[in-house]
């Protein structure tokens, strides 16, 4: 596809036209003979030293077209602010239509040319310019439908703008100075039309903005009346905006319609183009970078929360280590101390470091395991107190946290499986295992045999089956 072109003729407010001492371009005289060979049939000359002409437009081109004739004289062109070309208007018969500087190499964006007369007292001239705008060249431009200067269509004070209908062209006009009309549309650009000519005042100034996009002056002001381009502006994104012209000064500002300018693929001319506009993209790759980091966040802490949850629930007493002491192990016995047929004292329950605690000590070995809940610091842990039984004794709550706890059982009594008919008193294991031995031993002088307590009941359980 070929890059798109605008033309616009010498009329449009587009262009200004300026001189030094104040006095105006002079607009296709009635009188002049080669009217006819120019674009329209309308030019714009001056022969004023140091009148200029300036047009702003956004695009990456640009032609300025005039006539060369024998009153015409040398021209300067500034691109930019920047001098960058030098000409001669002069031959010695009209020649219309003549390219008289163009610049092909622009970067994309705003540009202004400057058209400067540099030959006193001889006239440079502009019949019309053409620009290359920024749209990209796999995209095709089209018009969309047109939106009349009514109200439901336009947004305006009908109070301060009087409505003109003129034959084929209808406008409404307004002369109030602040005035606006508000012009809200769908595509990539617009172009506004209406008049220029001597009635809108030697102030002349119209702005125009869409949305936040920088304000354009306009001129109005023409030596005849014309039936124009207002404004033009492209490379919006797709979607809804607003055109804002206001009128200035003592000048009139009359408006006839806009027509929205559309940019789409070739391969798919209903859509608008799918351009993006830097800010936009950034934008997107800073949202979505954001939302990757929140999520990275809030997957860490949910990992770190449920692995500080399974570090405090997963307790479960069921699977704490048990020492099984043997139900059978040997247990020495003890030959009395006094000689036969003295009465054996009764033995105090030995004291142990753990005698504080509710109940009798026990030796270390059937204290609480160092495993068990309850040993130490308990944090982290939790103390299932309804969980008792022979081998998991339940545990005194009552018993300060930093020592073990002791067993709720009732004094252990040793020997209570002796000869029936005979006293044996009841004897502590500690105090049975620090007995001191006779230097001879006979089977007369062996005394009650200490039983382990689980042997011990085994037996008199047998006895209390059978009877006895």
């Amino acid at each position: 596809m070929p890059l798109h072109n605008v033309t616009i003729d010498d009329v449009s407010a587009l262009i200004g036209y300026y001189n030094p001492n104040g006095i105006p371009w002079k607009d296709s005289p009635a009188n002049d003979s080669g009217l006819s060979g120019y674009w329209d049939q309308t030019y714009h000359s001056s022969n004023q030293s140091g009148a200029w002409s300036t047009f702003r437009f956004q695009g990456t081109a640009v032609y300025l077209f005039a006539a060369t004739r024998w009153m015409h004289g040398r021209y300067n062109i500034f691109m930019d602010d920047q001098q960058v070309y030098s000409g001669d208007g002069h031959t010695p018969s009209s020649i219309f239509r003549q390219l008289m500087f163009n610049a092909t190499t622009l970067l994309p964006g705003w540009h202004n040319l400057t058209f400067v007369n540099a030959d006193p007292g001889l006239y440079i001239e502009v019949d019309y310019i053409l620009w290359t705008t920024v749209m990209s060249a796999a995209l095709t431009e089209s018009s969309g439908t047109p939106i009349p200067y009514t109200l439901g269509n336009m947004t305006y004070d009908a109070s301060i703008w009087d409505q003109n209908a003129p034959g084929s062209n209808p406008y409404m006009v307004t002369k109030t100075d602040g005035a606006t009309v508000n012009i809200t549309f769908n595509g990539n650009g617009i172009e506004l039309y209406g008049r220029t000519g001597p009635e809108y005042g030697a102030f002349r100034r119209v702005y125009a903005q869409v949305d936040n996009y920088e304000p354009h002056v306009l001129d109005a002001y023409s030596g005849r009346l014309h039936n124009t381009i207002l404004f033009r502006q492209d490379d919006f994104t797709d979607g809804e905006h607003t055109l804002v012209v206001t009128n200035r000064g003592n000048a009139s500002l009359a408006i006839a319609s806009a027509v929205p300018i559309i940019w789409s693929n070739a391969q798919d001319p209903h859509a608008g183009s799918r351009r993006l506009h830097g800010g936009l993209i950034a934008a997107m790759v800073v949202g979505l970078t954001l939302g990757i980091a929140v999520l990275a966040l809030l997957w860490f802490w949910f990992a770190r929360r449920q692995r500080t949850y399974r570090g405090v629930h997963t307790h479960d007493p069921s699977k704490i280590p048990v020492v099984y002491e043997s139900a059978y192990e040997a247990t020495p016995f003890t030959l009395p101390s006094t000689p036969l047929g003295e009465p054996t004292p009764p033995h105090t329950p030995g004291k142990y470091s753990n005698q504080g605690a509710q109940g009798v000590g026990y030796p270390a070995q059937y204290q609480a395991l160092p495993t068990s809940p309850g040993w130490g610091n308990s944090a982290g842990f939790e103390h299932n107190s309804s969980l008792t039984g022979p081998l998991s004794p339940g545990f005194d709550q009552a018993s300060s946290s930093s020592r073990p706890y002791a067993y709720n059982a009732p004094p252990a009594v040793y020997g209570g499986a002796g000869p029936p008919g005979r006293d044996v008193a009841a004897a502590s294991l500690p105090q049975a295992l620090f007995t001191e031995l006779p230097t001879s031993l006979r089977d007369s002088d062996a005394g009650p045999i200490i039983l382990p307590p689980a042997y011990s009941t085994a037996v008199v359980s047998q006895r209390r089956d059978q009877g006895f």
